[in-house]
């Protein structure tokens, strides 16, 4: 492999490296039930990172508004595996597209949800854009 190719790869690896460190954050915030632990993650100096979130119709970039989400979706227990994942970094922040599985709990019965993302952290892995969908055609 040349210079230039082994640069590229460990560039890439490393932009992976980060934007799994941030998406574990996030991961872990969910976990810990709390809607306001969720939505600090989307907090970066005095302004709110904008959601377009998978069981929502509505755009959430106010405290209020990603509360008010998280609320509802903490109560399915929501945990993410990142499954195929895609990134890069430039000028200080992480770009992650990809697809992810949730598993989701609802009345003690678990279920997988598989959808797709991308997201823009900064370099406190703060979440400054997060898009989430629900795949289309299911699994």
């Amino acid at each position: 492999m040349s210079m230039a190719g082994s640069r590229r790869f460990l560039s890439q690896k490393s932009s992976e490296d980060k934007a799994r460190r941030c998406f574990n954050l996030w991961n872990k915030a969910l976990a810990t039930k709390k809607a306001s632990v969720v939505t600090a993650r989307y907090k970066y100096g005095n302004k709110y990172g904008v959601l377009l979130p998978t069981l929502s119709n509505k755009v959430r970039r106010t405290k209020e508004g990603l509360e008010d989400y998280f609320k509802s979706f903490l109560k399915n227990s929501p945990q993410g595996k990142i499954t195929e994942l895609y990134a890069s970094q430039k000028a200080g922040y992480t770009f992650a597209s990809g697809l992810y599985d949730f598993t989701l709990t609802t009345d003690g019965k678990q279920s997988l949800v598989p959808a797709r993302f991308s997201y823009v952290f900064n370099k406190n892995c703060k979440i400054i854009q997060h898009h989430s969908s629900q795949m289309p055609e299911g699994n």
